[in-house]
């Protein structure tokens, strides 16, 4: 069981994480958006989820552990949740900023309060 107490690092909670997003991809594709939700609040992949929630994507973020998410959620199929950005490794490979120094990626949190519904996008 993975548990979010703030003493894990990120590539900690990736690997944490790996079998769930098999299991997301394969077995669990199958299964409704309340189950999946419940599974997700019972192993504690997101760092909060809060009840009566409903999650339709198959796959899982990246960096679950910085997703809050509060009650009476749902979230739509083909939503993506980003907690970071690429620009550190643009930036660190162009030549015009090489003598600057290594940059970083950024890390931010999302939350997502009571009574929402995310919308995803049409494929």
């Amino acid at each position: 069981m993975i548990i979010n107490d703030g003493k894990n690092t990120l590539t900690e909670e990736r690997k944490a994480n790996a079998i769930h997003k098999i299991l997301f991809k394969t077995i669990y594709r199958k299964k409704d958006g309340h189950w999946r939700a419940e599974y997700l609040k019972k192993h504690r992949v997101f760092h909060v989820m809060g009840d009566n929630c409903y999650f339709e994507p198959t796959y899982l973020p990246a960096d679950a552990c910085l997703i809050s998410i509060g009650n009476n959620v749902r979230i739509a199929a083909n939503v993506s949740f980003v907690t970071h950005d690429i620009f550190g490794q643009m930036f660190s490979a162009s030549p015009q900023y090489k003598d600057k120094g290594t940059f970083r990626a950024h890390f931010q949190t999302i939350t997502i309060g009571n009574n929402v519904c995310v919308g995803g996008e049409q494929q």
